[in-house]
This record gives structure tokens, sequence and C-alpha cells, in this order.
């Protein structure tokens, strides 16, 4: 996976064998403190299906949130 941009909104690249899988965009904020692990964070929608939410990266502080994004953030 990769990233591209600084700033709140970021586009996505999920990647396979250096190739694109699929392409989205997201936001991406720091914490107050850096994550203790690598971290996926799913929910599941009214369809029964799990749905990527956030994407937390051991030691780092910066999170990667796909929309809708959580309250506040």
């Amino acid at each position: 996976m990769e990233w591209n941009g600084t700033g709140p909104a970021v586009s996505i690249n999920f990647l396979q064998n250096g190739k694109k899988l699929l392409s989205t965009t997201g936001r991406l904020v720091e914490k107050d403190k850096p994550a203790e692990a690598d971290e996926v964070t799913t929910r599941k929608t009214a369809t029964n299906q799990q749905r990527l939410e956030e994407l937390d990266f051991g030691n780092r502080k910066e999170v990667l949130l796909f929309a809708p994004y959580a309250p506040g953030m």
C-alpha cells in the first residue's frame, strides 16, 4: 500500500507485486501518540460485509482513515 499527499486528503493505492489493484481516497491524520503495533479497524455494514475504516502503523502517529470518517476526525 502507498499513499500520496501530506494534507488531510490523500490518494491511496493498494498494490500487489508492484501493480495497482485498487485506488481510493482517505484522510491522513496524526494521533497524540504512536500506535503500539500495526492495526486494521473494520466495521460490519448493514449488508453484513466488513468495511475498512482505519489503518494504524506500528510506532507511527500517522493514521489512514477511509470514508465515512470517524466523528471529529
